[in-house]
């Protein structure tokens, strides 16, 4: 599968899967269950679709340099 990103670069992903992910925010620890993510061995970066995020109901804020992820209950997770 060929998947586009920034300034039209398209890198190949060799297959998906679930993945969980573990998030410590505040001293207490959080499980996120990441569907359908992509692996790309190219990429030297990891992403968070903050689009997926905020279309399951999340929310997330950006202040100076950080960023915060709300659960659509209102617990801030990471």
């Amino acid at each position: 599968m060929l998947v586009g990103g920034i300034d039209g670069i398209q890198m190949h992903a060799e297959g998906h899967r679930t993945i969980e992910l573990e998030s410590v925010y505040k001293g207490c620890k959080y499980t996120l269950t990441l569907n359908d993510i992509l692996y790309i061995p190219r990429n030297k970066n990891n992403l968070i679709s903050l689009r997926c995020w905020k279309a399951a109901g999340g929310k997330y804020a950006a202040c100076h340099r950080k960023l915060t992820l709300t659960t659509k209950s209102g617990t801030h997770i990471a």
